[in-house]
């Protein structure tokens, strides 16, 4: 398969601190391709200068073909890239329906809120992006929760409301940023066959995650950060058992697996 996201000598400094040493990663499109490392390891802060909200000091992020690096996020969002963040980021006081047109709004430029009130806009677009909203909530099998308030609802359901509402964007790359993050047993096991379920809709997603079963279960590749580099990458048979990996993870040599 071709690569969607192709990058090479990424670099990023905050002061003395390199946090992303020359990093190198592709992915494929159609994939679920996964970054994973300890606490403090630079997965945050790649998926930040991936999606625009920091710019390197060196590198190459090219995105269907087309340089980003150092592009502003909304820039790059109309080019086909959607994200999630680790800390939920929804409008607890709308419905979850609305919250799914919110995602509509971006691609169009014109669209300003006041109020909570759509301004510059027809009853007629209105009208069209709730039905396109609510088209999308049926075809991910929230329907149900469609006119109830977010914060009247299961946090799991609103994590994945979350990545509808990035969907809404038609993205071609979704980036996922600690989806399990909070999330009980449960929870985690559907937030799996959720993601599992959008790799039928031609989606190429880049996880970053801590659940390892959950990486394991979705990933087919998996890249490898610690102190700003990357340590290893490979399937995740392969990553599972590398010692590079396991000693990073937990602070000894071979004999042991993760996930």
């Amino acid at each position: 398969m071709p690569a969607i996201l192709n990058i090479s000598n990424l670099t990023k400094r905050f002061g003395g601190l390199t946090a992303l040493n020359q990093v190198e990663l592709t992915v494929e499109e159609g994939s679920i391709t996964a970054v994973i490392g300890p606490n403090g390891s630079g997965k945050t802060t790649l998926f930040n200068v991936i999606s625009g909200v920091l710019s390197p000091e060196e590198g190459s992020i090219l995105f269907t073909g087309q340089e980003i690096a150092g592009l502003p996020p909304h820039k790059i969002a109309r080019m086909g890239m959607a994200r999630t963040f680790q800390n939920l980021q929804v409008f607890p006081s709308m419905t979850v329906l609305e919250n799914v047109m919110m995602g509509a709004f971006r691609h169009h430029p014109s669209s300003l809120l006041s109020g909570g009130i759509l301004v510059r806009k027809s009853q007629r677009e209105m009208k069209e992006m709730r039905q396109k909203a609510r088209r999308l909530l049926e075809k991910i099998d929230l329907i149900e929760w469609a006119d109830q308030r977010i914060e009247d609802i299961p946090f799991g359901i609103q994590r994945q409301v979350e990545i509808v509402r990035a969907l809404a964007l038609k993205p071609q790359l979704l980036l996922l940023d600690e989806p399990a993050a909070g999330l009980s047993t449960k929870e985690t096991v559907q937030l799996t066959k959720f993601i599992s379920s959008l790799q039928d809709r031609e989606l190429t997603i880049l996880l970053v995650e801590h659940d390892m079963a959950l990486v394991m279960q979705l990933a087919q590749r998996i890249s490898v950060l610690n102190f700003g580099r990357k340590i290893a990458e490979g399937k995740p048979e392969e990553i599972r058992r590398n010692p590079a990996v396991i000693e990073a993870y937990l602070g000894k040599k071979g004999g042991e697996s993760l996930g």
